[in-house]
């Protein structure tokens, strides 16, 4: 049973001459067939740890030596200490959890249940393209060569999938401390123009402003001195120039501003903190972070929040994405204290406390608490 496995494996770590410290002792991981973040989870907690070291490996060569010499048949027998670890497949651990580890790193950078996360998918699966598309051409992963290249096209196939989706740049121009630097930095100059351009043309801009910004804005007075001294001024190009300024979008001229200012979040303050202080300073810009910074970026921030915890069991294809963010919220709350909390103070609240101090209000609540007394007797006579 299990339970005799770890038992039996900490025993082992416990006899003489080579005894490990209490302290010391581990234990064997929950073996569960679930995805990638969860293999990582066991390999590099406890395989690597154990291998790195010879006495650790004694360890685990003498668990699974005698666990061979507990099978029933002799063919069982032999099939099980043939799972004794060699130095080559050790270093094959290691190797396969360093690739691990880049998918575990891209996962945990956009994975949040307390702030918006999605402005770092895009530059999440870049990374990770990169460092697996490098791997691959790498000798010593040469045995990983066939999985890389899969992973590396089904990074593809995802990150073609986000083209679809205006969410993802829109994000990533919502994030104040970067705006567009890494379209600047990893796009170019066409695919950053590009992305502007194509933020500049969602839907939501002119369904709010019209096509020209002309239903949402009224156009600007010219005041009698303004026309007085534009007669004095002898520029003719000048009142061009204004005629024009004066005829650009009023949306454009905010969207263009946001990006070139140089405001940045603080430390401490997330992004749907800093728009709430700044929305009255960008309306269409904060607008869009209303729309935009609420979507998640995936159905399961990480699965190693169950597969650590042992929740998932033989049945773990029937835990819908609808459970799983209920978890999700539920473990927010709780993490963040803010489960079952009194209302704070409001004018409803201010309201109530008024009326139920007031004389009246005193006196009607003491004269029904007087006739309930007298409905008790006619109940009571009814009985009888």
């Amino acid at each position: 049973s299990s339970a005799q496995r770890k038992q039996r494996f900490a025993d082992i770590q416990r006899r003489p001459p080579h005894a490990c410290p209490e302290p010391e002792v581990t234990q064997l991981l929950l073996d569960m067939s679930i995805r990638w973040s969860s293999t990582y989870k066991k390999i590099n907690d406890f395989p690597l740890s154990l291998a790195m070291a010879d006495m650790s490996l004694k360890y685990v060569d003498t668990f699974v030596y005698e666990l061979g010499l507990h099978q029933r048949t002799q063919e069982k027998c032999d099939q099980m200490i043939q799972m004794e670890l060699t130095a080559n497949e050790c270093k094959c651990v290691g190797l396969f959890a360093s690739l691990l580890a880049h998918a575990d790193n891209a996962q945990q950078n956009f994975s949040s249940d307390a702030s918006p996360s999605l402005h770092l998918a895009l530059p999440a699966l870049e990374a990770l393209h990169k460092a697996w598309d490098s791997c691959s051409i790498q000798s010593k992963y040469m045995i990983f060569s066939t999985g890389l290249n899969a992973a590396v096209n089904k990074i593809v196939e995802y990150y073609g999938c986000t083209a679809d989706l205006d969410a993802y740049t829109l994000a990533m121009l919502l994030d104040p401390s970067f705006k567009d630097a890494h379209f600047k930095k990893y796009w170019g100059a066409e695919l950053h123009a590009d992305a502007n351009q194509h933020a500049e043309e969602i839907r939501c801009h002119l369904d709010m402003y019209g096509k020209d910004g002309d239903i949402a804005s009224p156009k600007k007075k010219v005041s009698k001195i303004s026309k007085l001294l534009r007669e004095l001024s002898s520029d003719e190009g000048e009142d061009d120039e204004e005629d024009e300024i004066d005829n650009q979008s009023p949306w454009l001229k905010e969207f263009n501003l946001y990006l070139n200012s140089g405001h940045s979040c603080p430390p401490g303050m997330s992004i749907i903190q800093w728009w709430g202080i700044n929305a009255q300073l960008y309306p269409v810009w904060a607008s869009l972070a209303h729309d935009h910074l609420s979507i998640m970026t995936s159905s399961v921030s990480s699965e190693r929040a169950f597969s650590y915890l042992n929740t998932i069991t033989k049945c773990h294809n029937l835990l819908k994405g609808d459970i799983v963010e209920a978890i999700q919220v539920l473990c927010m709350l709780y993490n963040c204290d803010l489960m079952f909390r009194e209302p704070g103070p409001s004018s409803a609240s201010e309201l109530g406390f008024e009326d139920s101090h007031e004389p009246g209000a005193e006196a009607g609540t003491q004269a029904t608490e007087n006739l309930d007394w007298i409905l008790d007797l006619f109940d009571d006579s009814d009985e009888e």
